[in-house]
């Protein structure tokens, strides 16, 4: 199986780019596997949304999902495989929400065989097969790396905190890697979270 990015033909023309997204309507580039693409072309052109002179499409490596967020693309990433060999990828530290995101997925309306979802700065249109298949082997692989992914958790929190502008504040202290507001359900962390939250560093709590 292959994965594809769709967008422009020539995929280094940023102008040619940003011409076809307005003509497919999608607002971003798009990942795709081999079902996605095929049905997902296929309605762009049904609804007057394809221009072959500029729209294109060309095979990548893998299916890789951003959650956004302060993160460095050196930062350890964790692979699968799913549908007969199509390749996915994702960080560590995205790994629970990208799981989470991929068992909120519903059929497509248009698309009733494809799921889609929006990441940073992407379009994902992937079959509902490759969906479910992932969910499983991304529960493996989180149960395979939590412990290192509470460490980038806590090496991230310790780095902000020496920071004066503020930002980790909006962390949890839980690990989790979510804000107060997703973690906690409030704009203040839980006094329990809090607790773990200055264990990281006990002379510099942050409240």
């Amino acid at each position: 199986m292959t994965t594809w990015w769709i967008g422009s033909k020539d995929d280094k023309n940023y102008q040619q780019i940003y011409d076809a997204m307005d003509v497919m309507k999608t607002g971003d580039t798009v990942e795709c596997d081999d079902l996605g693409k095929d049905q997902f072309i296929a309605f762009l052109r049904s609804a007057g949304r394809w221009n072959d002179s500029i729209c294109g499409f060309q095979a990548t490596e893998h299916i890789f999902f951003d959650g956004g967020g302060s993160i460095s693309a050196e930062e350890p990433k964790v692979a699968w495989e799913a549908n007969n060999g199509t390749v996915l990828k994702t960080y560590v530290r995205h790994l629970p929400f990208m799981l989470e995101s991929f068992r909120r997925l519903k059929p497509d309306k248009n698309l009733p065989d494809l799921r889609a979802m929006r990441g940073f700065c992407r379009l994902y249109i992937i079959s509902g097969k490759t969906i479910a298949e992932s969910i499983e082997a991304m529960e493996r692989l989180q149960k395979g790396t939590e412990s290192l992914r509470q460490e980038l958790e806590l090496s991230m929190q310790q780095n902000f905190n020496k920071m004066s502008h503020g930002f980790s504040a909006r962390k949890c202290g839980c690990m989790s890697g979510r804000i107060y507001v997703e973690c906690c359900g409030k704009s203040v962390e839980s006094p329990s979270h809090k607790e773990v939250r200055e264990a990281v560093d006990p002379k510099k709590p942050v409240s």
